[in-house]
């Protein structure tokens, strides 16, 4: 961005950061020739170990930093729900909706 260099463009003490890091040990990670084309063509958010956002670990190892499992379990069941609640209101026959795949499984 224009007029932030002091602030962006390179990692430095002091310097606002966005950082991934990147599990190359997975399969479709493999063979990794040419990094740059990797990350467009092969790599998936999956693939994601750890995020980095203005310098704060937001997720290390696949786990969120700030919360514990039991609130990430919660967090996800709660998340389960709403869902539910939003195909529910909007009268979604979900059964319907996925007959093509049992169609195409065949």
């Amino acid at each position: 961005m224009v007029g932030e260099d002091s602030n962006l463009g390179s990692i430095e003490v002091g310097k606002q950061a966005d950082l991934i890091l990147i599990d190359q040990n997975r399969a479709n990670m493999v063979p990794l020739v040419h990094i740059p084309s990797a990350l467009v063509y092969q790599m998936s958010g999956g693939d994601v170990d750890t995020n980095i956002v203005a310098g704060k670990v937001l997720m290390k190892h696949r786990r969120l930093a700030d919360i514990t499992p039991s609130q990430e379990r919660r967090l996800l069941e709660r998340t389960r729900q709403l869902a539910a609640d939003l195909v529910r209101k909007a009268n979604i026959d979900l059964k319907r909706s996925q007959s093509w795949v049992s169609r195409i499984a065949r």
